[in-house]
């Protein structure tokens, strides 16, 4: 009789699409809470990393009331070089101390929803779906003072603006509130200039910038409805700020129409009257002519409020940063659109800096940047287009300075295109290692092009990603609440409770696009009181060459996965890996094991063992066959007969003594400690 070998090793990942009998040998048809170890030296199949409770909001000295406590959210806000985290539990915003006993609570009327955030200018900046904040530290004295604000918030800005009074603060710019646009330039007192900066719609306020003509007392303004409260009106003429009630005295000089004398003129300047219908205001004596023809030297600053404008941006649910400004969508009032800030300015949003892709009754249900390109994912349900994009845009507007000079200003914008996809995205999308990919009612999708103006309506611009754990992973329930992270060059998918892990190294070709090897963990989450407590919330941070990944529960935990930690918050964590349902490519011939065993050949881990287990074709449970006190179960070959694993540089080699008789296949299946 032949003798007839089989080494499993190199193995690549799990393939549950196909029954056990037909997975090649470098893929397992079951394995569960294993990845491959990048870190070792052999790239060897290991045990997952355990992780610790950081935190558990059913015990803490904070005083939450309610039973939602959810994690909605964990944010991070990066402060003089220190990190500090920031918790979304329930309605609460939490800011995390140095033992559980300084936790602080920063907001209790937070949206139960999903939140995100993003950091700019030493501020963190917070989306629940409500509300648009900002958070920092302030430091008062020795004391921390923790600061949330809400962006539009009118109260706040109003507070700011009544600072400004002309001695101890003289310009709006010097006031902590969104940024107040120029709308009109080089304007005549009864109309016209030039369009300059657009509407903020996170403000009320807004300037017009006037060229005077020492004739006319009545300025209108470039719309109409103000605010007709005196003390929400600012005026500087030639650069000097003016008491709107009490007057204030400038010398000026000016140049009569076709004279090359130079007049001289003192006067006193205040407003006497405002029409806030029509928008106009009236001042005591005209104000005069610029020194230089065409020089904007008034300056009105008002306040118009217009009803909704700030929702627009508070009730988003999605934001990322590209060609440095900053993106929002998932506002249900306006499914299709996405909002954008000005350059590097996440508080100023211009009114007309929108765009609407696609048709209303399908939402954007994701954002994602890749290169040099926004893209637009929606969900597709009503048989619309289901991919959208953006490139940037530039053209110049040739405008008039303060000083009367002409100049070009180069104006960016992001017009909408649309791009080629049979799938509607359900849920995520995010930049894997470069490869846009995207949930969808199929699986995990990406997008394989090299040039967008060749390759965006080719047939295999769509392609899969996810075909050999599609089985198990579509059959998940709330599939399209899955949420993704990166994390060690793995993208992992958590719902239910189950991770999902794509490796970036490691790929392999499917018809004219590639897939990912893939990787699948269990029991992520917390036991509590016989409850299991599955993760909901996923949450990645890399700091420096450090990597960190978090998830959270529905009930109020916190988890943080280490690579120093080998079980689940003590709880040995439940690993193993089957080998495919072998009949060694002769499928007309019973079998025999050798009678002098196997080989198993693992690598050096302290106070670890391993069980061994096999079934063949005539049993359909696994039968136990011994357990190892070894040094670990690190692995990633296996030989039967010669049962064997590659590792480390310092190998055990381990005989496993295993008698199969009369067998057509045989499964083997090494587990851990568990």
């Amino acid at each position: 009789m032949a003798q007839v070998t089989r080494t499993y090793e190199n193995i690549r990942g799990v393939d549950f699409s196909k029954e056990a009998r037909n997975v090649i040998v470098t893929r397992s048809p079951d394995m569960v809470n294993m990845w491959k170890d990048y870190n070792s030296d052999d790239e060897a199949i290991v045990t997952r990393e355990g992780f610790n409770i950081v935190r558990d909001f059913n015990n803490t000295n904070l005083a939450l009331q309610g039973i939602d406590k959810k994690i909605y959210g964990i944010h991070f806000f990066e402060d003089t070089g220190s990190n500090h985290r920031i918790y979304h539990v329930g309605p609460y915003l939490i800011y995390e101390g140095s033992s559980i006993e300084n936790d602080e609570i920063i907001s209790s009327g937070m949206n139960k929803k999903k939140s995100i955030s993003f950091m700019y200018n030493k501020k963190l900046y917070i989306l629940d779906g409500l509300n648009y904040y900002r958070y920092y530290i302030k430091n008062e004295g020795n004391n921390l003072s923790h600061i949330l604000e809400k962006v539009s918030d009118s109260t706040r800005i109003q507070t700011e603006f009544n600072k400004l009074d002309g001695t101890t603060v003289t310009s709006d710019s010097e006031l902590d509130i969104p940024f107040v646009p120029i709308t009109t330039m080089s304007r005549a007192p009864l109309g016209g200039g030039d369009v300059y900066q657009q509407i903020n719609i996170l403000s009320p306020y807004r300037k017009n910038a006037f060229i005077g003509d020492s004739t006319n007392k009545v300025y209108s303004l470039d719309t109409t409805g103000i605010d007709g409260n005196l003390s929400n009106i600012k005026v500087w003429i030639n650069d000097t700020y003016i008491d709107v009630v009490n007057g204030t005295a400038i010398s000026y000089s000016y140049q009569a129409d076709g004279s090359s004398e130079v007049t001289f003129e003192t006067k006193s300047f205040k407003i006497s009257s405002i029409d806030a219908a029509k928008g106009t205001i009236t001042f005591n004596n005209a104000p005069p002519k610029p020194l230089t023809l065409g020089e904007s030297n008034i300056i009105i600053l008002f306040k118009k409020e217009i009803s909704g404008y700030a929702d627009r941006i508070n009730k988003c649910t999605m934001s990322v940063r590209f060609d440095n400004r900053f993106f929002f969508s998932g506002n249900d009032t306006y499914r299709n659109a996405i909002f954008h800030s000005e350059l590097n300015n996440p508080e100023y949003i211009g009114d007309l800096n929108y765009y609407q892709d696609g048709a209303d009754n399908e939402a954007i249900t994701s954002l994602c940047v890749g290169g040099n390109v926004l893209w637009v994912f929606k969900d597709g349900r009503e048989g619309g287009t289901n991919l959208y994009y953006h490139t940037a845009s530039s053209s110049g507007i040739t405008l008039t300075d303060s000083t009367g000079n002409t100049y070009t200003d180069t104006k960016k914008s992001y017009p909408m295109k649309t791009g080629k996809s049979s799938f509607g995205a359900i849920g995520f999308s995010c930049n894997f290692s470069d490869d846009i990919c995207f949930l969808t009612g199929k699986g995990i999708y990406g997008l394989q092009y090299s040039d967008l103006s060749s390759d965006i309506y080719s047939e295999n611009f769509v392609c899969s990603r996810s075909k050999n754990v599609n089985k198990k992973l579509l059959g998940e329930s709330n599939f399209g609440d899955a949420e993704a992270m990166e994390y060690k060059g793995y993208m992992c998918i958590l719902v239910n409770g189950h991770m999902y892990l794509a490796d970036s190294r490691a790929t392999f070709k499917q018809n004219s696009g590639f897939e990912y090897e893939w990787f699948y963990f269990e029991h992520i989450g917390i036991e509590n009181e016989g409850d299991f407590h599955e993760a909901c919330y996923l949450k990645s941070f890399t700091k420096g060459d450090e990597e960190f990944l978090y998830f959270g529960t529905k009930y109020g935990e916190i988890g943080l996965f280490n690579g120093d930690t080998f079980s689940d918050n003590g709880v040995g964590i439940e690993s193993y890996l089957t080998t495919k349902a072998d009949n060694f490519d002769i499928i007309n011939h019973l079998k025999n094991t050798n009678k002098r065993g196997s080989i198993l050949k693992v690598k050096t881990i302290p106070n670890s063992s391993l069980r061994v287990y096999v079934r063949n074709n005539k049993k359909e449970d696994y039968k136990f066959i011994t357990q190892l006190s070894t040094t670990g179960f690190d692995f990633n070959s296996l030989d039967f007969a010669n049962f064997t694993f590659n590792t480390d540089k310092i190998p055990n080699y381990l005989i496993v003594k295993n008698k199969q008789k009369k067998f057509n296949e045989v499964q083997y299946k090494i587990a851990g400690e568990g």
